[in-house]
């Protein structure tokens, strides 16, 4: 067995019983020996990506370090119809909220233009009975409607927000 093949082993075993770094560590090993995942490894490596860079990190030059990565090996699920969440729209999203609270418009556009609107989820996150979360969809369109609107693109805000009326059964925290 190669040492690509024995990386990729244990980064599947690491993967499965959640020890995400463990993982990532092997999957890195093995990239930097051959290059080639398959796509059920892409899917794995993303994942990893996501909960050792991206979740819980505070710096954004490592968070966009990662979700380039994971933009480039992985694709944006379709959660539209089951809410099943994807490293890949869970990673845009949280670099686009970043960008906003930090006033960076542009880079929250340039982050958006990663999404298709229509493969987001409607579905609202409850963590306990009196919070609600905005759902995916709510909180792209929440993010670059500000952006548009903060570098004066008003009719290109405009048409977003009628999207959003449109797509967005629910609204969360009076966001419509």
């Amino acid at each position: 067995m190669s040492s690509v093949e024995v990386n990729l082993e244990k980064a599947r075993a690491y993967n499965k019983v959640k020890k995400y770094e463990e993982s990532l560590e092997h999957y890195e090993l093995a990239l930097e020996a051959d290059g080639e995942l398959s796509q059920g490894d892409k899917d794995k490596y993303a994942w990893d990506l996501y909960f050792v860079k991206v979740k819980d990190n505070e710096f954004i030059d490592e968070i966009e370090e990662a979700a380039k990565k994971i933009v480039s090996v992985a694709s944006q699920k379709d959660s539209s119809k089951a809410a099943k969440p994807c490293p890949y729209t869970l990673s845009v999203i949280r670099l686009m909220k970043i960008y906003t609270e930090n006033e960076k418009y542009l880079d929250v556009l340039r982050w958006a233009s990663k999404l298709d609107p229509k493969k987001l989820s409607n579905q609202q996150f409850k963590p306990n009975a009196e919070v609600t979360m905005n759902s995916n969809k709510e909180n792209y369109y929440l993010q670059t409607t500000k952006a548009l609107l903060e570098i004066d693109k008003y009719d290109q805000t405009i048409k977003y927000c009628q999207d959003a009326l449109v797509t967005i059964p629910e609204f969360n925290n009076n966001n419509d």
